[in-house]
């Protein structure tokens, strides 16, 4: 378990950095709010299928355990089957849907959307190796 918990408090962390100045242009939460956004890379995929893997299946559920009671309000994922399937097992036990964006989303909109349409609440972000770069 030490090194599942470990990918999940970077992601907190950088969360964090992201939110206080990480990105120039993004927007601020609203005054007398906290924004909590937490940032994971979809599960481990398969190379030709990019499906899950038994691993990334597992993985998912990790997450779901993970964050369970972490009062996610709202998740956000690429519209690709891997990131839907890792942020799934989540959405169905806390019954919100998964907000789906493009593959390449424009990264100062969704902060925005993060801290304007979620201010003061906890906001799950299923995201890729490029657009979590960029956020």
């Amino acid at each position: 378990m030490k090194h599942f918990i470990t990918p999940y408090l970077l992601s907190i962390v950088l969360a964090t950095a992201a939110l206080l100045g990480g990105h120039a242009n993004a927007a601020a939460s609203l005054p007398g709010t906290t924004t909590t956004v937490v940032l994971v890379r979809h599960a481990e995929r398969t190379a030709v299928t990019k499906e899950l893997t038994e691993k990334g299946r597992a993985r998912a559920g990790d997450l779901r355990d993970q964050l369970a009671s972490a009062r996610v309000s709202a998740i956000y994922a690429p519209d690709l089957a891997r990131n839907i399937d890792t942020a799934r097992p989540l959405a169905e036990l806390l019954n919100i849907d998964i907000t789906l964006v493009p593959e390449n989303p424009d990264i100062d909109a969704l902060v925005a959307t993060f801290l304007t349409q979620h201010a003061g609440s906890t906001v799950l972000w299923v995201g890729n190796t490029n657009n979590l770069k960029q956020i």
